[in-house]
């Protein structure tokens, strides 16, 4: 029951409009400043901003795993 709670309240806030936006934003912005950097700047400065991404659309997708219940293979017996 607890679970399914849980994977409520991560579905929720997978689905909330506004939090969609921000993860949007958060991309957008980061794209842009990576288009912004001169081709002579530093590999691990456009790295970082490649990882900064990926790690953005990592949290969306944990978001969205947890808010899936999960079947346990227990069973009760009556």
């Amino acid at each position: 029951m607890i679970d399914e709670i849980k994977a409520a309240a991560f579905r929720q806030l997978a689905d909330n409009a506004e939090i969609k936006e921000a993860f949007a934003d958060l991309e957008r912005t980061t794209f842009e400043e990576l288009l912004r950097l001169p081709i002579s700047s530093d590999e691990r400065e456009k790295d970082a901003l490649i990882q900064r991404v990926q790690i953005i659309r990592d949290l969306q997708s944990r978001i969205r795993l947890l808010g899936t219940t999960r079947k346990t293979g227990k069973q009760s017996v009556v």
